[in-house]
């Protein structure tokens, strides 16, 4: 009954991929099953790469679990070799607060500031800049506009180049 054991092997396979949180190869040791039958089992079999998925949620919901844990903070518990227990509350990890601001807030402007600048140089050997001004925002404008002066300023005092 090759059937049955497929079944068998696929049900053990997913059970040590919800223990590896959906990481394939360990899992596949784990069963001494190919990564191959795995991704053949999950292109032939509906049910198997239903099952599959729903795993991937888990884990991604277990991962977001301990990005909060890095958000909040966490209480520590400790057992001193005298079975002392010690409590002590590890801080919010700042990195984990910009992480997720970055990849959950970015409709509130939380994202990477993102510029489209195209330089290009024509025969006198200046750079010119290329700017989408319609894509920054009112500080970036009042920076660009206090760079250049700057930059008038200092071609004023030391000349330009190539005239």
């Amino acid at each position: 009954m090759p059937c049955n054991d497929t079944n068998d092997n696929k049900k053990r396979l997913l059970a040590a991929l919800e223990k590896h949180y959906g990481i394939v190869s360990p899992a596949c040791k784990e069963c001494n099953i190919a990564r191959e039958t795995h991704y053949r089992w999950l292109r032939e079999d509906p049910e198997y790469k239903s099952a599959y998925e729903e795993l991937e949620n888990v884990s991604l919901d277990h991962t977001e679990s301990k990005l909060k844990e890095l958000i909040d903070g966490v209480m520590i518990e400790k057992v001193d070799e005298e079975g002392g227990v010690n409590v002590y509350k590890k801080e919010p990890n700042p990195t984990a607060v910009i992480f997720h601001l970055k990849t959950k807030g970015k409709k509130r402007g939380y994202i990477e500031r993102v510029e489209n600048i195209t330089e290009t140089h024509n025969n006198t050997g200046k750079v010119f800049t290329d700017i989408d001004f319609s894509k920054l925002n009112d500080e970036e404008l009042e920076e660009y506009i206090t760079h250049q002066k700057r930059m008038e300023e200092l071609e004023n005092k030391i000349g330009t180049r190539n005239e």
